[in-house]
């Protein structure tokens, strides 16, 4: 009986560690578009002052693109949060550094109405 506890708990660490570490690694890939988001702003907002009208456009939409590519991502990660076999407090600290990574790219968004 104590041997199968075991092993049962072994099994529970594993797959609990194995799940936190894709549900970091899609963190990853929504902070690199979160990044990636802000990159195009500042490209957009040279673009503008420079009078580039074409380049504004073409940046403007690199924004929306890359912005919905990591709201796709976080949904993912919410989603993933929700269904798997994470601890509350794993599971809100996770949800914690999702929604202040995205705050940059929820604020740059008022922004860019400025450069149309």
């Amino acid at each position: 009986m104590f041997k199968i506890k075991v092993e049962l708990r072994s099994f529970w660490v594993w797959t609990s560690k194995r799940r936190e570490k894709e549900i970091l690694e899609l963190y990853v890939q929504h902070a690199a578009k979160v990044a990636g988001t802000v990159s195009h702003v500042c490209n957009d907002m040279s673009h503008y002052v420079e009078g580039r009208r074409g380049e504004v456009e073409r940046e403007w939409s690199n924004v929306f693109k890359t912005e919905g590519e990591a709201d796709e991502i976080k949904r993912k990660i919410i989603a993933e949060l929700s269904n798997g076999i994470f601890h509350p407090i794993d599971r809100e600290d996770v949800l914690r550094l999702i929604f202040a990574t995205s705050r940059p790219t929820q604020r740059l968004g008022a922004a860019e109405f400025l450069t149309l």
